[in-house]
């Protein structure tokens, strides 16, 4: 199949919208269809209710025949959406330099304005607002950072998908126009000795309606291509435009979660040297007291090492994201080169590129199997913690769990500590549960930019 060279297509396409009664002969008998449906939906509808009210028509025709009429409505409802494609496909000739237009302008002045003002990154926090304040705030950036960034990257796999439709569109056009071919030779050829009337009007409908469809497909088609130039120029200028707003959206991320990260740290540490000075001055006092500071000590220890790994997977969260991204589109592009070049000399050197890529994406899929081990242990400590959370509600009925087995009273200091280490590792549970809920989110982020693979 050999491709259309760009002066006849070009033709071709100008020829798509003259009027239909140059493009096509009104008499059907000279081996054409008419610019008009040979027969409407409805009388197709009504056709098949015919069709199935008739008793003497055996099953196996009727069900042929039903077929048949179906198709051909088909056929009509596919013409129709395809003419209202193409459409909308040339309406945008007109509206889509307008929307860039005003797009772009209203870029340059949010930059103009930009210059003007400080850059500095603002929060609507100061240094005495409390770690949940800080921590919704994030939340809430992180939900428009997302919105956007999703708005963003289906932009941009339009935008792929749009620069490749002209090869797409060109193999399309020559299949389109050989049917187109083989359906007026069908029309000219007699009808079979044994064909009845009615068979032989369906299978005329069928062809024709499909002539139909093929047509109004070649229109859209071209349309598409003729206002294609518009519609990239005016999808470039939302992808510039994303472009600026995610920026400040991301720096208040960076910067919240920079200022959560330093708070879980600050915390831990401050809560792991208490810990420790408890356990130092639990030494020589009952076994309980001394095994609830140690167990505290311990809870201290894994809250701290937690806090210090989300900073560090924060810091990295951006790049490990952006590889991915990166990674995605690699192979997208390979596989699309593929796909319209074929059997060709470069098929070798995109074959390689593709083997590459997917052995970088066996990497990624590695880590991101630890990230989904890391995420199950989380949750199920997160279970242990708020079963224990609940059991200390009540800290008297928990002491006395706690000295249930034990073979006498113990004294009323001895309860007093216990039931201030209880009242500790209230608090320690609630933090640790903090910290592993910031860092669940984190790991999740990134486990959905590794699910878009």
């Amino acid at each position: 199949m050999k491709p259309i060279s760009l002066p006849l297509l070009l033709i071709f396409l100008l020829t798509l919208f003259l009027p239909l009664d140059l493009v096509y002969p009104a008499d059907p008998s000279a081996g054409q269809v008419t610019s008009q449906a040979p027969v409407s939906a409805e009388v197709l509808r009504a056709k098949i209710k015919e069709v199935g009210a008739n008793i003497d028509l055996d099953e196996s025709t009727k069900a042929e025949l039903t077929n048949r009429y179906r198709t051909a409505l088909s056929n009509l409802e596919v013409a129709s959406s395809h003419q209202k494609t193409a459409e909308e496909f040339l309406k945008s000739r007109k509206t889509a330099p307008e929307q860039t237009r005003k797009i772009r302008e209203e870029l340059e002045r949010a930059k103009e304005s930009s210059k003007a003002s400080s850059s500095d990154v603002k929060l609507n926090i100061t240094k005495d607002t409390p770690l949940p304040e800080i921590e919704q705030l994030l939340n809430q950036e992180d939900a428009n950072y997302a919105a956007i960034q999703a708005s963003l990257s289906d932009a941009k796999e339009q935008l792929d998908n749009m620069l490749n439709r002209p090869a797409v569109i060109q193999k399309r056009l020559v299949e389109a126009k050989e049917r187109q071919a083989k359906i007026a030779d069908e029309i000219k050829m007699p009808a079979p000795k044994t064909e009845s009337p009615r068979e032989k009007e369906v299978r005329h409908w069928l062809l024709v309606t499909e002539e139909l469809a093929l047509r109004a497909e070649i229109k859209m088609l071209g349309a598409e291509l003729l206002s294609q130039a518009m519609r990239i120029e005016l999808l470039r200028a939302y992808i510039d435009e994303k472009t600026w707003e995610i920026k400040p959206v991301e720096a208040r991320v960076h910067k919240l979660q920079e200022k959560v990260n330093k708070l879980h740290i600050a915390r831990a540490e401050k809560t792991q040297v208490e810990t420790q000075v408890d356990q130092q001055m639990s030494r020589g006092k009952h076994a309980l007291v001394q095994m609830m500071a140690k167990k505290n000590a311990v809870l201290s220890e894994d809250i701290s090492f937690l806090a210090t790994r989300l900073d560090d997977l924060t810091k990295r969260k951006d790049d490990i994201i952006k590889e991915t991204e990166r990674l995605r589109d690699n192979y997208q592009i390979s596989k699309q080169r593929i796909e319209l070049v074929g059997m060709s000399q470069i098929l070798g050197k995109a074959f390689a590129e593709q083997s590459m890529t997917l052995e970088k994406l066996a990497g990624v899929s590695e880590q991101a199997e630890l990230r989904e081990e890391q995420i199950a242990k989380i949750n199920i400590a997160r279970i242990q913690y708020n079963d224990e959370r609940r059991s200390l509600k009540d800290i008297p009925n928990y002491i006395a769990d706690l000295t249930a087995d034990l073979s006498g009273k113990i004294s009323d200091e001895t309860r007093g500590e216990l039931e201030d280490f209880a009242e500790k590792r209230q608090r320690l549970l609630n933090q640790a549960l903090t910290t592993q809920r910031t860092y669940l989110i984190v790991l999740n982020e990134l486990d959905a930019a590794n699910n878009e693979l």
